[in-house]
This record gives structure tokens, sequence and C-alpha cells, in this order.
């Protein structure tokens, strides 16, 4: 007997594994008639948006897709379609949110140090 090797990517493993998992949940539950709740767990591309427009983010749909295919936001193709989990997306706000505050605060800093150099300079006049 042959073994076959086939080697693939990182991003095409989680990919995989992603929609594995899922098309067993989904069978699972549709077993016992829950398959809807499945569904609602996963986030489509306009649903992502919705959920990150109401936790105040605007984006829109082209700027998400580029955000994902960058690998800044996670994401999963199932069925050939982007999917989201909330939670993913709920952790990706929290993370920008933080470089956003720090970005702010580096900038005041800087603007500050910058007004003393100009103070000082023009003190030397």
């Amino acid at each position: 007997m042959e073994d076959n090797i086939m080697m693939i990517s990182g991003n095409a493993f989680k990919q995989m594994l992603a929609e594995a998992a899922y098309e067993g949940a989904k069978k699972a539950l549709n077993e016992i008639g829950t398959q809807d709740k499945v569904r609602k767990e996963w986030l489509s591309l306009k649903d992502a948006v919705s959920f990150l427009s109401d936790k105040g983010i605007s984006i829109s749909m082209g700027h998400l897709k580029n955000l994902t295919y960058r690998d800044e936001i996670p994401s999963y193709k199932i069925n050939r379609k982007l999917s989201f989990l909330p939670q993913d997306l709920e952790l990706w706000v929290e993370r920008n949110a933080q470089s956003s505050r720090q970005s702010l605060e580096d900038a005041a800093c800087g603007l500050a140090r910058s007004a003393q150099r100009k103070g000082a300079h023009s003190k030397t006049m």
C-alpha cells in the first residue's frame, strides 16, 4: 500500500479544520433539530460589517475584505464564502482600540516635545 503525503499551508489547514468542525456541528445539531443555532454563530461579510458598526467601528465591506486578506482580522471560508466569528471580531476591536489609544498618546507626547523645543528655541533668540 502506498502512502500519499500532501503538504498544505497553515491557513489552508485552519480553513479545512474550521469547515470540518462547522459541518460536524451542523450535522449533529441538525439531528436534534437546532441547526439554526449553528448558522447564527457565524457572521457573513455583511453581518460582520453590521456587528462592527454596532461596536462603533465604521468599516466598508471592501475594507473588511482587505483586512482579512492581510490576516489582520481572523476569518474563515465556509462554502467559499467569507465568514467571521463574533468573538474574533470583538478581540480585534479590543486590540484595535488599544493601538489607537497608544497612537494618540504617542502623538500627544510628540506634540508636547515639539512645543517644548519651539519654546526653548524662541527664548534663545
